[in-house]
């Protein structure tokens, strides 16, 4: 059996983008629990059907979600 690495998750040090097809939405959201409403994102056309959102990596820190709509 080989060990879990330490720390098992270690901390996130850039931003995340996800990108998705722009027919899941042109703008997105992170909402949690740990934190009350919702973030708006930032959201760019790439130009090639798809969008990408930038999740900031202190949004990372805690149980986090994104959600694309229109």
């Amino acid at each position: 059996l080989s060990e879990a690495p330490d720390p098992a998750f270690p901390a996130i040090l850039t931003d995340m983008r996800i990108t998705v097809p722009t027919s899941v939405g042109t703008k997105a959201v992170a909402v949690s629990p740990d934190f009350a409403g919702e973030v708006e994102l930032v959201v760019r056309a790439n130009g090639d059907g798809t969008v990408t959102a930038l999740l900031p990596k202190g949004r990372l820190s805690v149980y986090t979600l994104v959600r694309f709509g229109k």
